[in-house]
């Protein structure tokens, strides 16, 4: 998957984390890491099914992700830094498809904790007002 993009990752240490399961629980999302010689992080996040196949690429390998909730059994909210953008910022996209759907343009352009709430429409920052 990677590899066909020309990415060489054989000398690299890399690491999962941040597993975070759907909310029926048949596909989780985790992040795949590794650390660059200057010490900075490289993220992509990959879906999955329970047993691990299916396996997706749900945001690129090198875009920063960071912070990010399922909304539903298909839909994630993730922070992240997309192809040809000035910064990180909060994207609505649908589990094995990257089609990335910018949200909260101008009120939504940090590095922020998202999360929804039990409606599935609001998100919100956890610890900041506004």
């Amino acid at each position: 998957m990677l590899k066909k993009r020309g990415l060489d990752l054989k000398a690299a240490h890399m690491w999962f984390n941040h597993v975070v399961f759907n909310k029926s629980d048949t596909r989780f999302f985790f992040l795949a890491r590794t650390r660059k010689a200057g010490g900075s992080l490289e993220t992509g996040m990959f879906t999955a099914n329970i047993d691990g196949s299916d396996l997706f690429e749900a945001i690129p390998y090198g875009s920063g992700v960071s912070h990010f909730d399922w909304r539903n059994d298909k839909e994630i909210i993730a922070t992240f830094q997309n192809k040809g953008g000035d910064g990180k910022k909060h994207y609505l996209l649908k589990d094995k498809e990257q089609d990335f759907r910018l949200i909260g343009e101008g009120r939504l352009s940090f590095d922020g904790h998202c999360v929804f709430g039990p409606d599935q429409t609001n998100y919100r920052r956890p610890g900041r007002r506004g």
